[in-house]
Order: C-alpha cells, then structure tokens, then sequence
C-alpha cells in the first residue's frame, strides 16, 4: 500500500463498498482512513477473519480477559470427553452465565457462530484434548 499525501486545502472522499469516509487535514495521508475501511470488512462477510463480530468480540473477551481465559480454559478439563457438540454447548452455557446476553461492549451473544467458538478455542486448548486423548488410549489398551 502506497501513502498518498494531499495538499493543505483538499478534500477527499474514500468510497469503499456501503463505507463512506472523508478525509481533510494538512498533509494527511489515507493510510490511517485506509486502514479503518480495511478493518471493517476484513472479508466480505467476516469480521477481522471471524464469522461476525459478536464471535469476535466474544473470542477477544475470553482471550484477553484474565478470569474469563481461566475460567473457560478451566472447561476444557470439567468437559473430557472428545464429543465436539458437548464443549460447543458447554462454552455457550458458560459464556451465557458469565456474560448474560450480551459481550461488554454489547454484542448480543444470539449472534455468535458458536462452532466457530468451539473450533477456535479447541486450538488454543489443543494439549488439554490431547491428554484426554492419551487417556482414553491407556484405557482402552488395559
């Protein structure tokens, strides 16, 4: 991406898809207005490389808030098993008492991709899963 600088009185409007953004100031450049348009549609249909952004918002509360990472890393050792629709409805039970309706910054939790959830947070969990795994091979050998 190229910077574009504009002269001290000129106006410039950036259209991109339903955004509308326009930028005037001295020496300004359009990375910065760029930047914001790009962010808001990451992919056509996504939210920063997620489904939405109540899956989003979701994902960075749980990864960035302390408690709740614990909390619901926690899960993954009260769930076992290896049946995926078990943890998907768990996190969503949890995420609900925990959050109520809705993230903090008022995304409603109806909007969130849960698998997305389920499938995101089985990575960052993946050591967990597999010592279940290990586990269930020890007992299925003895």
């Amino acid at each position: 991406m190229r910077k574009v600088l504009m002269p001290p009185t000129e106006s410039v409007d950036i259209k991109v898809g339903k955004n509308f953004e326009k930028v005037a100031h001295r020496g300004c450049t359009l990375l910065l207005a760029w930047y914001n348009i790009r962010m808001n549609n990451a992919t056509n249909d996504t939210y920063n490389g997620y489904a939405n952004r109540a899956t989003w918002n979701l994902m960075l509360w749980i990864s960035n808030d302390e408690s709740a990472y614990h909390h619901f890393r926690d899960l993954y050792y009260r769930i076992g098993g290896d049946d995926p629709d078990d943890r998907q409805d768990m996190i969503e039970r949890n995420a609900r008492e925990w959050y109520g309706s809705a993230t903090p910054d008022g995304d409603a939790l109806d909007n969130v991709d849960w698998e997305e959830i389920r499938e995101m947070m089985d990575d960052d969990n993946s050591e967990i899963l597999e010592e279940f795994a290990a586990e269930l091979l020890d007992t299925d050998s003895n």
